[in-house]
């Protein structure tokens, strides 16, 4: 149990607290490749290896082994493919792709069921 001036007394303390500074959002090595890819990009057109770029990282706590740095480079650059419209020649492809029939049979045969033919948007 508390008193109400105990209580007011909490409360004076409470409000007398500093306001805590924000803390900056951490990151994972796979988003620190993707916001570092400009420079490693440039590192790359100076000449530097994989690995250096692998060992550049690491001095700056950045532990990464060169094909976990390859794989992260050449996901971030999967993921903005896959994120733009498609183009023409791609369009008619996946367009054609989806429309080759899949054949479902209707029952058993010996109840008298028969195949159907489905195209793929009627799954």
């Amino acid at each position: 149990m508390f008193t109400k001036s105990k209580l007011d007394e909490i409360a004076a303390r409470l409000r007398d607290k500093p306001t805590v500074p924000p803390q900056e959002k951490m990151h994972t090595k796979r988003e620190a490749v993707q916001m570092l890819k400009p420079v490693i990009a440039g590192l790359r057109k100076k000449g530097y290896s994989i690995q250096q770029i692998s060992d550049f990282l690491r001095e700056e706590k950045i532990d990464l082994t060169p094909s976990s740095l390859k794989t992260y480079l050449q996901t971030t650059q999967a993921t903005r493919r896959t994120s733009r419209k498609p183009d023409a020649k791609t369009a008619n492809k996946v367009s054609s792709e989806a429309t080759h029939d899949v054949t479902a049979t209707g029952g058993s045969t010996a109840s008298g069921g028969f195949p159907v033919k489905l195209g793929i948007e009627e799954l």
